[in-house]
């Protein structure tokens, strides 16, 4: 129960610096001990996380903004033709999606928080987002889900 209550304090900013990552993090360990507050609290924090933010390419933007790449740059035109023109159609692609939307910002909050973050995002670039946008150019889209899920898993599991 402590770690529900410390994550409500996280979500609203009370007594401590606000941080949405941090609150999912505990609500996310508090739900695992079949807390059903911290439950309610994740969804709650995740849908608000969700039509705040929805349409973005949040961990892809960091990147390239870490880059100094504008928003419309060619990198993130081809990830969002991925996005929308494929991999929404793909039977899992839109429950994809909707995760993605979820945890990305919360990701990209807890990478900022760190003072090494263009080093974590170049090496999210090397890992992940290069091999897929190669990929993408070869016309190999499952492949490119493949290490997307990889890269989303992977992110979620060490800064969530």
């Amino acid at each position: 129960m402590a770690k529900n209550n410390l994550a409500y304090l996280y979500e609203k900013g009370y007594g401590v610096q606000k941080s949405s990552a941090k609150a999912f993090g505990l609500y996310k360990a508090a739900a695992a001990e079949g807390i059903q507050e911290a439950q309610a609290g994740l969804e709650r924090l995740t849908k608000k996380n969700s039509e705040k933010k929805r349409g973005g390419c949040f961990i892809t933007s960091a990147v390239c903004r870490s880059f100094n790449k504008s928003d419309d740059c060619y990198e993130l035109t081809m990830f969002r033709k991925f996005r929308d023109g494929w991999l929404l159609n793909q039977a899992d692609g839109e429950l994809l999606v909707k995760e993605y939307y979820i945890v990305a910002p919360l990701i990209v909050e807890h990478i900022n928080l760190n003072s090494n973050s263009d080093e974590i995002y170049n090496g999210i670039w090397i890992h992940y987002l290069r091999p897929c946008l190669k990929y993408i150019e070869l016309g190999e889209n499952l492949r490119c889900k493949e290490k997307y899920i990889a890269m989303v898993n992977s992110l979620r599991e060490k800064f969530l």
